[in-house]
């Protein structure tokens, strides 16, 4: 009986170990190992599997405010610069809007925004400064992303060739190696829980981690803006142009009827009906218009 009890003791005794004691120092060991190997990641399926129909991750190097020259002053936008794998992501690729495929070394690709506003063109030369490091690239072409390219979304993408960028990663990528994830929620996730609770999670395994999400639609009206608001200018104009010309146009109308009763009253009395009054009055009035609308056109033209 003593004999069956001192196993049982044993036997518990050796549970415990385990759970207390030798599962925990696994755990400790496994991650350990990834600390060493560089992978602290989360598993993405975990993560965002199940809230989620699709996603893609990438890395690249991210940096916060820094100074970029564009056009006669600069921009302190986030910046993620990458190389030519920015062009073979499954979600949100890279576009190449134009480049010169005879520049082949010491290149960067710039977002199109730069060739329109910025004032740079194909071969121009392009120097910016990263963490104190001075960088010189010739511009080969201008690109197009739905999130990276437009100082209204405060963050811009460069892609450089795979050798500047290989050396800028082992320079900066203790401070700067980011993990992008591009993806599409699940019909009725909420985007606002979403993102506190990814937030909570991706801090609670890495507390220095820096978390941000940016939604689709949030994107889209931030580069749309400018044009959004030029459309509403222009149309707000063009509205009040018309009411202007149309008062003009009645009132022109009124005073030559007024002056021309007694004309009007001839024709009358000649047996002209009513209608054909009017038919004349409306074919003159046009041509009158469109007179004057080609000779203002040509003029606008001209001048």
């Amino acid at each position: 009986m003593i004999s069956l009890i001192q196993l049982l003791l044993i036997f518990s005794y050796f549970i415990y170990l385990k759970r207390n004691i030798t599962d925990p120092f696994r755990k400790l060991s496994g991650f350990a190992k990834r600390v060493a190997e560089g992978n602290l990641d989360l598993p993405l399926e975990k993560l965002i599997g199940s809230d989620t129909t699709d996603y893609y991750k990438y890395t690249c190097l991210g940096y916060s405010d820094v100074s970029l020259p564009f056009g006669n002053g600069t921009l302190a936008p986030q910046l993620l610069v990458n190389n030519d794998s920015a062009f073979h992501k499954k979600i949100d690729r890279t576009e190449i809007v134009v480049e010169d495929e005879s520049i082949t070394s010491d290149f960067i690709y710039l977002p199109y925004q730069f060739y329109t506003s910025g004032g740079y063109e194909i071969g121009d030369t392009y120097a910016f400064e990263l963490m104190g490091a001075k960088y010189s690239f010739t511009v080969k072409g201008f690109t197009n992303t739905t999130y990276w390219g437009c100082n209204n979304c405060g963050c811009y993408e460069f892609v450089v060739d795979n050798d500047n960028y290989a050396k800028i990663y082992e320079k900066d990528s203790q401070t700067s190696d980011s993990v992008i994830i591009p993806f599409k929620l699940n019909e009725g996730v909420k985007i606002s829980r979403f993102e506190i609770k990814k937030q909570n999670e991706i801090i609670a395994h890495n507390p220095s981690a820096m978390v941000t999400i940016y939604k689709y639609n949030d994107v889209i009206i931030g580069k749309s803006f400018m044009s959004l608001v030029l459309t509403v200018s222009f149309l707000t104009i063009t509205l009040i142009i018309i009411l202007v010309i149309t008062i003009m146009l009645t009132n022109s109308i009124s005073n030559y009827i007024r002056e021309n009763m007694k004309s009007i009253g001839v024709l009358k009395a000649l047996g002209y009906t009513s209608a054909w009054i009017r038919r004349s009055l409306y074919f003159m009035f046009t041509a009158l218009s469109l007179v004057a609308s080609v000779i203002g056109a040509a003029w606008y033209s001209y001048f």
